[in-house]
């Protein structure tokens, strides 16, 4: 009888871990969203209390995209350090290859630029197209962006 109480008890635990899993995915999935909003409302305060509280900030979402890589489109210098300071993965590919450090050439934000390169991002990572960096930044005439990824390029020694 304590045998089948016992197994009783591990199914019946297995059976509630497995159906939290939905819920946890939600909340998951929330809490990427909130982190998200903050990043694009530029809410320093609001993403610090999201990162204090739990927030996963390599989470990324269906396409890959991670809260670094928005804070990098966004060009946002105090987000993109915030998160940066909490050992983000700076190299995360989404699913198209794209890195932050892409982001921040296309759209020309050099200081952003500066920043991920300071905590290790790779200017030589190339995207499912065979682009790096610097391609998206000369494709999208960011001149300033381009002069500073060839230098972090030449640093790399493998121009």
């Amino acid at each position: 009888m304590k045998r089948f109480n016992l197994l009783l008890f591990l199914f019946s635990v297995f059976a509630i871990g497995i159906a939290s899993i939905p819920a946890l995915a939600s909340a998951q999935h929330q809490s990427n969203n909130a982190v998200i909003s903050a990043i694009k409302d530029g809410d320093v305060e609001r993403l610090s209390s999201l990162i204090i509280n739990g927030a996963d900030i390599n989470q990324s979402n269906k396409q890959g995209f991670t809260p670094l890589m928005e804070a990098s489109r966004t060009g946002d210098s105090k987000i993109v350090e915030l998160i940066l300071a909490h050992d983000p993965q700076v190299n995360a590919q989404n699913n198209a290859g794209g890195t932050a450090l892409m982001l921040a050439a296309k759209y020309g934000h050099t200081h952003t630029i500066a920043q991920l390169l300071e905590y290790g991002a790779d200017p030589m990572i190339v995207n499912n197209f065979g682009n790096k960096a610097s391609d998206f930044a000369m494709a999208y005439n960011q001149t300033s962006a381009y002069k500073k990824l060839m230098e972090a390029e030449r640093a790399f020694g493998k121009l």
